[in-house]
This record gives C-alpha cells, structure tokens and sequence, in this order.
C-alpha cells in the first residue's frame, strides 16, 4: 500500500511539473581553501568539475569531482609536506529566492600525505551565489573521518570558495 502511495505522490510531483528541471548546468571551478589536517592550518588551492540541476520546485541537486594540494608542517608522521585530496561530493538543497542555492553535503575522499594514502566520509554545508548564466561563487565548509592507512583515525576540515565558469 504504502508503495502505490509513493508511486502515486512522484506521478504527480512529474505530471505538475515539480520534479521537472528548470536548469541543468556542468561547471568547471576553481577552489581556494583553509584546510586543517592534524590540527595544522594550512591554504589549499583546487580545480574540480561540477554540476547542477534547479528543479520547477526550488530543489537544487548537485555534485562535483574536486582535487586539492596544501602544504603542511613536515613532523614525524609525514616525510614530505604536501598534500593531496581527491574527492566528491553529492549536494542537495533549495533556492529560496532567485539565483542563490543552499545545501547540504555528503562527500567522499582519498588523501595522500607524503607516501601514506588516506580514505574516509564527510558531511557539511554550502551557499552558491549565480551571478549569471555563467559565472557562479559557493562557499562551502565539509568535515571529514578519515583512516589513514588502516591504523590512524583523523579529521580532515575544508572551508573553502570556488569560482565557478558554469556551461
């Protein structure tokens, strides 16, 4: 019964239009981040690519695929300061008012520190502002769990901006 209700709620959802997309847009960004890793502060810069859909409702759907390098103190654990971060990320969230976007975020990534390899899950948040059909600012903060080679447990914090050249 409660899947012919369901079944029925997404009908009309499609028939009325609320589910149908008012804009689908792929965007190419550039990131600038405060990344913290050990409780070491440090500035990441990323490129990642992206998408977006706005549907009639308000409903914003997203995702990206994002790489970011820093560079963080040298200490015991790690020969080699520079980091590197392969993520991504799936968005969902509403446009409350024309051309801005708010959404919450669940992310996957793998890291490397030195020569040790990382992987782990995060949740977090973001605004996107769209100036025009093809130029857009988000900022975005996202926490992460991450194991670093199956033994060390740590957080990985990204609050970053991204520039994006939406097509």
């Amino acid at each position: 019964m409660n899947n012919k209700i369901l079944s029925l709620v997404v009908a009309t959802m499609l028939t009325t239009g609320a589910l149908s997309a008012k804009e689908v847009k792929g965007d190419l960004h550039v990131n600038v981040s405060q990344v913290e890793v050990f409780k070491d502060t440090n500035v990441g810069y990323g490129l990642g690519y992206g998408y977006r859909v706005i549907y009639n409702s308000g409903i914003y759907l997203g995702g990206s695929l994002d790489f970011i390098a820093s560079e963080g103190k040298k200490d015991a654990l790690t020969s080699k300061k520079t980091l590197y971060a392969y993520g991504t990320n799936i968005k969902l969230g509403y446009v409350p008012i024309k051309n801005l976007a708010v959404y919450g975020i669940g992310s996957a990534m793998l890291q490397s520190i030195g020569s040790l390899g990382g992987a782990g899950f995060g949740y977090g948040g973001g605004v996107e502002y769209m100036f025009n059909e093809n130029f857009a600012l988000s900022a975005e903060y996202i926490t992460h769990k991450m194991t670093l080679e199956g033994s060390l447990d740590y957080d990985y914090d990204i609050a970053g901006v991204n520039l994006k050249y939406t097509f």
